[in-house]
């Protein structure tokens, strides 16, 4: 299995933050640093947290130029207005997400900005891995979270990444071992299922459909919040 959504995501985010050699940065959820190695060194300061020490072990001993620190978004060790832009990079599902974007919010200076980075769920990668284990709605409730934040959206934009498998069999396997659960017969057919004619293909390509949003800490406006909720998808 390959892919290469770490260096498109990374690529986004720099698109959207032109300025980052300026600013105090905080990525929530960085598992073992493979998109904030992208990130390294840019900017001005980076603090990355991620629950699971094992990862962050893992970034500190590949990655440089970067604090790494055990920690969760819902409850931030770092005083208010710490921060001039925090990241989710595929996190904010995986946690309370109303506490996390109030804590998110709270450690931003006043021209704070945020960043969210999701999967969604009609992506051909999402509807496949949903199958062995379903998060649609832990996404579904994030992007709620988000509506709800008051947060200012300046950008709102849908992209792909490409998943590559050698195969159904490396496909479906490669689907097990992510969440590190026991092959199943019956799932590996729905699968196998889903992707049709390609099935038997020596090499089977996903699109990964993703979000990125770009928001501001001030306040939306009635008009903005109508907006918002028209270009949900």
């Amino acid at each position: 299995m390959k892919d290469n959504s770490d260096k498109i995501i990374a690529e986004k985010i720099l698109q959207c933050i032109t300025n980052l050699s300026d600013k105090k940065v905080l990525e929530i959820g960085c598992g073992n640093g493979r998109i904030t190695s992208f990130l390294a060194n840019k900017p001005k300061k980076l603090i990355a947290i991620e629950p699971d020490f094992r990862k962050v072990k893992e970034a500190k001993d590949n990655i440089s130029g970067v604090t790494f620190q055990i920690g969760s978004g819902e409850k931030l060790a770092f005083a208010n207005a710490s921060f001039d832009l925090v990241i989710f990079t595929l996190s904010l599902h995986h946690q309370d997400s109303d506490a996390a974007i109030a804590e998110a919010v709270r450690v931003l200076t006043e021209q704070g900005e945020i960043l969210i980075i999701e999967p969604t769920i009609e992506g051909e990668v999402q509807r496949a891995f949903s199958l062995v284990n379903s998060e649609n709605q832990e996404l579904i409730n994030a992007q709620a979270a988000v509506k709800h934040s008051g947060l200012k959206m300046h950008n709102y934009e849908i992209f792909n990444a490409v998943w590559s498998f050698d195969g159904k069999e490396n496909l479906c396997q490669s689907i097990f071992d992510f969440y590190n659960v026991p092959f199943d017969n019956r799932i590996a057919a729905e699968i196998i299922n889903l992707i049709g004619n390609r099935a038997e293909d020596e090499s089977i390509e996903l699109s990964d459909e993703l979000v990125i949003q770009y928001f501001k800490k001030r306040p939306k406006t009635a008009m903005e919040d109508l907006v918002f909720a028209v270009v949900q998808p």
